[in-house]
């Protein structure tokens, strides 16, 4: 492992073998030795776990860049779980982004560096100030945003934004009562806002999907996702 990172980034990938080379090569492009990066599988069916390491060894050089295989696909949420406790490391933060492209990979450098300038912080996290997937995916973030500066939970707003940078300690501490499925983001805002941690946002933008499909891409799945979303907040 790398001694001198201080943030262990995961990044969780379900199907995406048409995206993989792109990722490795933005890593490489904007590589930093604070960060040890873990590319998981996290249960795809579209490739094997052989093949996905292998994948990922033609893709990239630097010493910082691991592989991490998990074979059954429980949900996001499990999945970025169960690879933490995997780490066999001590980092100051654990962080995630996703493998799809829409999240560009230097905006985990720009966490990290402010990460550095603020030595008290507990939570980093995008939020998006523009989108390229579409009017759908644009209109359920505004009224989701909407509902949430009427209830005094505005800092939650976008919560599904990334790069996301927690503290490692905390996440370790928490990890039992976050979301295994794609709220995973949101309860971990909640619970922070709930505990008075410290949380931070920076503007980030939200690219179009490179290749391949995400599992809320139709209307239908929209719809059922922000409803189990707001359901959430709500109760929360």
């Amino acid at each position: 492992m790398n001694k001198c990172a201080q943030v262990a980034c995961l990044i969780p990938c379900y199907n995406e073998v048409k995206n993989i080379a792109y990722l490795c090569s933005e890593i490489e492009n904007n590589n930093s030795p604070l960060i040890d990066w873990y590319i998981i599988n996290n249960g795809s069916k579209d490739i094997g776990d052989k093949d996905f390491k292998q994948l990922i060894d033609q893709n990239t050089f630097s010493q910082n860049i691991f592989f991490l295989n998990l074979d059954e696909n429980r949900g996001y949420g499990d999945g970025l779980k169960r690879a933490s406790r995997k780490l066999n490391f001590e980092y100051r933060f654990i962080g995630w982004t996703h493998a799809d492209g829409q999240t560009p990979i230097k905006d985990i450098i720009k966490a990290v560096n402010i990460s550095r300038e603020d030595k008290d912080i507990n939570l980093i996290k995008g939020v998006r100030v523009y989108r390229e997937d579409g009017f759908l995916a644009s209109l359920f973030t505004f009224l989701l945003n909407v509902t949430l500066f009427s209830t005094g939970k505005f800092i939650i707003r976008s919560p599904n934004s990334q790069p996301t940078l927690v503290n490692a300690k905390l996440f370790n501490e928490s990890i039992f009562k976050l979301s295994d499925d794609g709220r995973l983001d949101i309860s971990i805002m909640v619970l922070f806002k709930k505990n008075g941690y410290s949380i931070r946002r920076f503007p980030v933008k939200f690219l179009k999907r490179r290749s391949g499909e995400g599992v809320n891409e139709s209307f239908i799945a929209k719809l059922k996702f922000s409803l189990k979303t707001l359901i959430y907040l709500l109760d929360s």
